[in-house]
């Protein structure tokens, strides 16, 4: 029998030496998290962090009612004196122009706080957030930059990408409007806000979002905020412009309303 030439054997030990090293290698890389399922936000409401600073809270013990606390240190003057202006005319009895009242999209992070159903499609190049509560979209890139000439919208831009069981997305762009605060407090931005976001399964029942977010426009330092989700059994029809009445039943400021006969 004819011995075979030795670099044949060199050769399919060096062959069979890459192949286990490259199966070792995609044994070793974490899988990509599982958002799938129904969620429902926290309710309006983001979570101080365990330590730092933090979110505006409602200093009113009426939960329908809500007072921003005005005095948070992370408010620059001008903001503080939004916040407290809200919580006076929640207070008086006046409804504030809120993106929720008004059917507007209720931005980020306002949007992940919602009450209803809130469901992940996870793509390769991308993740789409439905939101049942209004019926609104949010939409992340995975993988690719900020644009270079970002033009300001509602949601601003969302990219991402994942480190291991963590979903990191970064949003800029957020468009600033009186009426579309961070939150039910009337907490004000500027078309600087910065949120970064990190998404991560914690438990079998529960996903977390930690928060990020600096603006030099409104706030006087960077703050951190928490908001959990949990496992959520019913999808609801949202009809915003049902809802646009105030306690006294007048209808809210600013709400878009055709007087037209509709036949």
């Amino acid at each position: 029998m004819v011995a075979a030439p030795r670099f044949l054997y060199v050769g399919i030990a060096g062959a069979l030496a890459a192949f286990l090293a490259t199966a070792a290698g995609a044994e070793q890389k974490p899988a990509i998290p599982d958002f799938s399922g129904l969620w429902e936000g926290p309710g309006f409401d983001l979570a101080p962090p365990e330590k730092g600073s933090g979110p505006v809270v409602n200093m009113s013990k009426n939960i329908q009612q809500p007072e921003g606390d005005y005095r948070n240190p992370i408010l620059q003057p001008w903001a503080a004196a939004a916040v407290k202006k809200w919580g006076d005319e929640t207070r008086a009895g006046r409804a504030p122009p809120h993106a929720h009242a008004l059917c507007y999209p209720t931005s980020v992070p306002g949007a992940m706080t919602l009450h209803n159903g809130v469901r992940f499609l996870q793509q390769p190049d991308k993740i789409t957030i439905i939101i049942a509560n209004q019926a609104q979209v949010r939409h992340i890139y995975l993988n690719v930059p900020h644009s270079k000439n970002l033009k300001p919208s509602w949601y601003g831009e969302s990219v991402g990408h994942y480190e291991g069981d963590t979903l990191v997305v970064d949003t800029i762009g957020i468009r600033a409007h009186e009426s579309v605060p961070m939150d039910r407090f009337g907490t004000p931005h500027t078309d600087r806000l910065h949120v970064i976001e990190r998404f991560q399964r914690t438990g079998p029942k529960e996903l977390r979002i930690d928060y990020r977010i600096e603006d030099e426009g409104a706030f006087t330092a960077p703050w951190n905020a928490v908001a959990v989700f949990h496992p959520f059994s019913e999808w609801e029809e949202q009809v915003c412009s049902e809802n646009n009445v105030d306690e006294t039943g007048t209808l809210v400021p600013l709400m878009p309303v055709d007087n037209h006969p509709v036949f």
